[in-house]
């Protein structure tokens, strides 16, 4: 391969890795390889010719050259608002949470965006609890920041702060064990064993810091 680092401008960089923006479009042999790549660990992986349309994020780690993890593609323009299409990670680098940091920048730049979104169905298997492990410190953070501003949040609010869609807010409050009903009226209640188990999985997660996008550049 005659690149060294990824085509396409560099849209974050923290802690020894960075994220590059590629467009299909203009990088159509590159982004075309990546998904013949992605059939040789994604049994459900289809499309790899029909690039055009969309936008390819690479994450790599910074050494003399850029050495590729993983990555995830979105559309450009998503009739669904699905903010991702496909996420890979290359098997050396799985479990050590590189997916859930794709995942959290696809809905910082949902949050950009000023929508709420999430990623294209059928999800695979290990696909779905990389998404659940997320949701669950995103909801968990929105409930702790509005716990320390003493308010009391919906599940609207919970959608519209962290870009997750409401009924993936939804599915996820029940996973969690914290929304409770009353008739036909949903009540959010967070215990100190919720929030003790949130902070462990807190201080192990790598997410994407919204502060180190670097968007405009």
């Amino acid at each position: 391969c005659r690149f060294a680092t990824p085509p396409g401008k560099r849209i974050y960089q923290d802690d020894g890795l960075s994220v590059f923006e590629v467009d299909g479009a203009q990088n159509k042999i590159y982004c075309q390889n990546l998904c013949l790549l992605s059939r040789l660990f994604l049994e459900d992986k289809t499309l790899f010719y029909d690039v055009d349309d969309f936008l390819f994020y690479i994450l790599v780690e910074k050494n003399k050259n850029d050495h590729f993890i993983g990555y995830f593609s979105k559309e450009k323009w998503s009739p669904k608002d699905f903010n991702l299409a496909c996420i890979m990670t290359l098997p050396p680098y799985q479990g050590k949470g590189y997916s859930k940091l794709l995942i959290s920048l696809s809905y910082e730049l949902t949050k950009l965006e000023k929508k709420t979104g999430g990623p294209e169905e059928p999800i695979s298997d290990l696909g779905i609890r990389s998404y659940h492990s997320y949701w669950n410190l995103s909801v968990m953070q929105a409930l702790v920041d509005a716990s320390n501003r003493a308010y009391n949040m919906s599940v609207e609010d919970i959608s519209r702060v962290t870009g997750i869609k409401k009924q993936h807010v939804l599915q996820t409050l029940t996973r969690l064990g914290v929304l409770a009903q009353y008739g036909e009226t949903h009540i959010i209640r967070v215990k100190q064993t919720h929030l003790d188990k949130y902070k462990h999985s807190q201080q192990q997660a790598k997410l994407c810091d919204p502060a180190k996008l670097q968007l405009g550049t």
